[in-house]
């Protein structure tokens, strides 16, 4: 365990909200066999973590990737992947709905209880034109879902093309689809305009998994990517951008949040990124 985390051992930190690895940092989405994984509970096991986020099975079986992490002593918190859903036909959005069921019966093997799906849009489409036939197609996974006994969320995403970005749109997503949960994600909704610690007081009653990232403006768009609100977003570590994560662990910390939350940044930033959660966290008990 590296020594930054020697003083937080899974289990005795004195919160209940917990920090987990998110592979989709560290792996790339295809191509990786089970080595990949065992290096990255490797990495996740020396980092003081107990959790790791699965950003879709990086191309490896779902059975052999949970015989890993057992052997590991970790357990899968969430399976994020993504669905072709936002079409405007039942009939169109079939296969997306296969690739929905496909990717929960993976959750189950995986042995987590919740599934993200990021509503990430299509670039032929305006957002608001595919917001309800996103939201038709959670509808029809939803019961999936639930005869899993898996939770289905989505993020505020934070891409210009996704239907889902602020708070206003969640609220909707979650009113019109009665069950569905929300993960929140602080770095996201800040390249829309909206102030993330407002965003999360406002979901907070559906939050049911949570991503932490930061950002820096740039005037390279290369350096990123940009946002809804016309400016560009680099990545950065924990602390040392723009977004208020202390005072979104503050939130999570005054509604007794006890679920996971991911740390969305580059490898070469996790061990400095947990070592600042971890004393927000602490700040907060």
């Amino acid at each position: 365990m590296c020594g930054l985390c020697s003083a937080h051992i899974p289990g005795e930190t004195p919160t209940t909200m917990k920090l987990s690895m998110m592979s989709g940092c560290i792996l790339p989405t295809v191509g990786c066999s089970e080595s990949d994984i065992a290096s990255l509970c490797e990495f996740t096991r020396e980092l003081g973590l107990d959790a790791i986020d699965f950003i879709t099975t990086h191309g490896v079986d779902a059975a052999a990737i949970r015989r890993v992490v057992d052997d590991h002593g970790l357990k899968t918190c969430c399976h994020t992947f993504w669905g072709d859903i936002d079409r405007p036909t039942a009939a169109e959005r079939k296969a997306g709905l296969e690739t929905m069921k496909r990717g929960i019966e993976d959750t189950v093997i995986l042995g987590a209880d919740r599934v993200m799906i990021p509503p990430a849009g299509r670039a032929d489409v305006d957002r608001e034109q595919s917001r309800p036939w996103f939201i038709a197609g959670l509808l029809e996974t939803l019961p999936i879902a639930q005869d899993a006994g898996v939770i289905l969320t989505i993020e505020d995403f934070g891409f210009p093309t996704s239907a889902f970005i602020v708070s206003d749109e969640l609220l909707l997503a979650v009113e019109q689809v009665p069950g569905l949960k929300l993960t929140f994600d602080s770095g996201n909704c800040v390249t829309a305009g909206e102030d993330a610690v407002h965003m999360l007081e406002r979901i907070m009653p559906y939050v049911v998994h949570a991503h932490v990232k930061d950002w820096r403006i740039t005037d390279h768009e290369e350096e990123g990517f940009r946002g809804l609100d016309g400016q560009c977003y680099a990545s950065v570590n924990l602390g040392e951008g723009i977004v208020d994560n202390a005072g979104c662990v503050r939130v999570l910390a005054e509604a007794g949040y006890e679920g996971y939350i991911n740390l969305e940044v580059g490898k070469d930033g996790y061990a400095a990124s947990v070592e600042y959660m971890l004393a927000e966290i602490d700040a907060n008990a």
